[in-house]
């Protein structure tokens, strides 16, 4: 009998509070082969992170009540969470949003207006090698 091996999907992880945004994202994504998961703040995304362990995060600078430069922070102290890719993915254009995501550890930093879903999942897949 032959052994097929199980191929894995990418996964990626959105911390983002519109739930409009997460179903486009979400949508795409699937279609395009990769596994998806949201979290609407930064409490759910770090569980999240920590049990799923995505290949890579995009998280929402303003969530709600709470920045997603702090839950960057958090992500990055925590053992099993430091090492997992984080892009900044955000409405927030400002000069000091993206010079504190870079000191926190973000590996990159969109405005969501500015890149297309098309590009997103090719960046997505190129950083990811998937």
């Amino acid at each position: 009998m032959t052994r097929v091996a199980k191929i894995m999907k990418p996964t990626v992880l959105f911390i983002e509070d519109d739930n409009d945004q997460v179903i486009l994202y979400k949508t795409k994504f699937e279609l395009e082969g990769f596994n998806f998961f949201s979290a609407s703040n930064g409490t759910d995304g770090l569980a999240l992170a920590r049990e799923k362990q995505p290949g890579l995060i995009f998280l929402d600078i303003i969530l709600g009540d709470e920045s997603g430069l702090d839950v960057l922070k958090n992500l990055k102290k925590e053992k099993d969470t430091k090492d997992i890719p984080t892009a900044l993915f955000t409405n927030l254009s400002t000069k000091s949003s993206r010079e504190e995501g870079r000191k926190l550890g973000a590996i990159a930093y969109f405005v969501k207006t500015d890149i297309s879903l098309k590009e997103l999942v090719q960046w997505t897949r190129a950083t990811m090698k998937a």
